[in-house]
């Protein structure tokens, strides 16, 4: 089983790594926990061309940043997705709809859709300037 790190714990880590004042007992926390709102998605886009609809699939990861279920990932990922299915920690698969999305930032945030309203495990923003 493949284990998918978003970018932000990869950077959080290789910059706790590189300044040797984080112990590995302080990595592992943070690996632990961001891990649980890291989800796998996977997107079909679809294309028209000579009058055809070619379907494409996508993967890609993303961050569920509230209780909620909004996930954010990129544009690149989900921006002109048909449908999308996000895979959670817990291999548990759930539809998703793009709430917005902006090209230029690279940026999409999706809403999990789940079969009955529950809480999501949701990862914090933090602060690059607590970090100096």
């Amino acid at each position: 089983m493949h284990r998918l790190i978003p970018f932000a714990v990869v950077l959080l880590t290789a910059s706790a790594a590189s300044a040797q004042s984080a112990s590995r007992e302080q990595i592992d926390a943070a690996l632990s926990a961001i891990y649980p709102s890291v989800v796998r998605i996977e997107v079909v886009t679809a294309a028209f061309n000579a009058g055809k609809e070619w379907r494409t699939e996508v993967f890609g990861s993303g961050t569920i940043v509230s209780a909620d279920g909004y996930v954010v990932t990129n544009h690149h990922v989900a921006g002109h997705a048909r449908r999308v299915r996000c895979s959670l920690s817990t291999n548990e698969e759930i539809p998703a709809d793009v709430v917005g999305t902006d090209p230029l930032s690279d940026i999409t945030v999706l809403k999990l859709r789940p079969e009955k309203p529950r809480a999501f495990s949701a990862a914090a923003f933090g602060n690059s300037a607590s970090l100096a």
